[in-house]
């Protein structure tokens, strides 16, 4: 009786994670199928504001006088697991500078590959790129200079796949990695406690609790174990294949730990 027990408990422990992470799966397949990210690398003061109070000492570009200069660099990067095409393109990758600044200068000061050679444009108030092809991992870093303040910068663009793209900066990437992580520790005790709860369900010999609070716990913590580790992953930009075989890697850990909890416990009926 005791390994039937034990099959049907393996049994339904696949049954519940193929139930949860495949839909997620494919979530996260298409979800990251096509991606662009734009991260601010830095933002300096060209030259000090007490520069502007000392006579004589003037920042200028062809001749004319910028007040307040500040260079950007910003990292523009395919980082989806599908290259974007010109056809995917409806208009270009837009960076557009808050009303107080003004743009004087954008350029290219790094690409990688070395071929890949986007459309530059740009006016006083904002910057166009246009790749003809961006490949994952195709990547250029711009280098605008602007005056009279320190630039705010948005994005916009009209891309097939694509539904927003956010500016953020390198900071927050790197500030974001202890939050990362707690979200695979979420995850974990989530997934354990789902799958301890799920022997319930399917024990004929008594549970540690009544068999609807054990069904409703299991779809609870697996669903939501499911939703941390979505995030987590997303965080760490794996494709979906890295992403299939993490959870894969977590579910057998989690069903490890739920079935030795299990077998160390005293069954009440």
């Amino acid at each position: 009786m005791r390994i039937i027990n034990d099959w049907k408990y393996a049994i339904g422990l696949v049954v519940a994670i193929a139930g949860i992470a495949v839909p997620v799966w494919l979530w996260q397949v298409d979800l990251n199928s096509k991606n662009v990210s734009i991260t601010i690398l830095s933002q300096t003061a060209i030259a000090p504001p007490a520069s502007n109070q000392v006579s004589g000492i003037e920042v200028t570009y062809k001749g004319d006088q910028i007040s307040y200069p500040y260079l950007s660099l910003i990292e523009i990067k395919n980082n989806g697991s599908k290259p974007i095409i010109a056809s995917d393109i409806e208009s270009p990758i837009n960076i557009k500078i808050d009303g107080s600044s003004k743009l004087r200068v954008a350029t290219v000061t790094e690409r990688s590959p070395k071929d890949f050679d986007p459309k530059i444009n740009f006016t006083d108030s904002a910057v166009f790129l246009k790749p003809a092809l961006m490949n994952p991992d195709d990547r250029v870093v711009l280098a605008i200079v602007t005056s009279d303040k320190l630039p705010s910068l948005t994005a916009s663009a009209r891309i097939s796949g694509i539904n927003d793209i956010n500016i953020v900066h390198a900071g927050e990437s790197k500030a974001s990695k202890f939050l990362n992580w707690a979200y695979l520790l979420i995850a974990i005790s989530f997934t354990v406690a789902g799958l301890a709860s799920f022997e319930g369900v399917l024990s004929n010999n008594g549970v540690f609790i009544n068999m609807k609070t054990a069904i409703l716990i299991s779809f609870i913590t697996l669903v939501a174990g499911s939703g941390f580790l979505l995030a987590h992953t997303k965080s760490m930009g794996l494709d979906h294949i890295g992403y299939g075989a993490y959870v894969f890697g977590i579910s057998i850990v989690g069903v490890i730990i739920a079935n030795k909890l299990n077998r160390s416990g005293k069954i009440i009926t």
